[in-house]
Parts: structure tokens; C-alpha cells; sequence
């Protein structure tokens, strides 16, 4: 509400301006600058509570039990995250650390 009466009012004291003969052109344009770093400043998320509509984000819980596919491939993906998870423990065996993961298959069937 606070919003809508303060553009109101600024809307009013421009038109009040341009009645008594000031220049308002310097002011329509700052307002315009202006406008457009706050769009820019929200859009990069710099403005938490001012107008930002975007909603948190819910951490999403994904187990390997929610994951269809072949048990092999499924046991393999838990041995590279358990190499992820505890890669000091790994390196204090002597072991290298992964590089990366290579899968392959069709398209469309879940290596995302």
C-alpha cells in the first residue's frame, strides 16, 4: 500500500511541477535511470525484500531407491559418491581422486 501511495504522490508533484512551469525532463529522466538499476539489481537477486517474487528454493531429498534402472550401474553410482563424499579418507589409502564420471546410454534413460 505504501507502494501505490508514494507513486501516487510522485505522480502528483510531476504533474504539480509541470503546471507551474518547472522542467521536469531532468527528473523523468533520473526516474527512468533509476528504474531501470532496480529492475537490473532485482533481476540479479541484489534485493531480497524489495519486490523480489522469487520463492526459496526446497532442498529436494533424492535416494538411489527413487532412482529405476540396473542394480550394477545404481551400486556403481554409490561407490563413485562414497569416493566424492570421503575423498580424504581415499587419498589416505593411496587411491586417486576421481576425475570425473563417464556414462553412457540411449537418450532418455535418466544419466542427468
Amino acid at each position: 500500500m505504501l507502494k501505490e501511495i508514494s507513486l501516487g504522490l510522485g505522480a502528483a508533484l510531476l504533474v504539480f511541477a509541470l503546471i507551474a512551469g518547472y522542467d521536469v525532463t531532468p527528473f523523468i529522466f533520473l526516474l527512468l535511470v533509476g528504474g531501470v538499476f532496480l529492475y537490473m539489481a532485482n533481476a540479479r537477486g541484489m534485493l531480497k525484500g524489495f519486490g523480489n517474487t522469487s520463492r526459496p528454493e526446497k532442498k529436494q531429498e533424492i535416494s538411489f531407491d527413487d532412482i529405476g534402472g540396473q542394480g550394477s550401474a545404481i551400486k556403481e553410482l554409490k561407490e563413485a559418491l562414497d569416493f566424492i563424499r570421503n575423498h580424504r579418507e581415499i587419498q589416505s589409502l593411496g587411491i586417486r581422486p576421481l576425475k570425473g564420471i563417464l556414462m553412457t546410454g540411449p537418450p532418455g534413460t535418466g544419466k542427468t
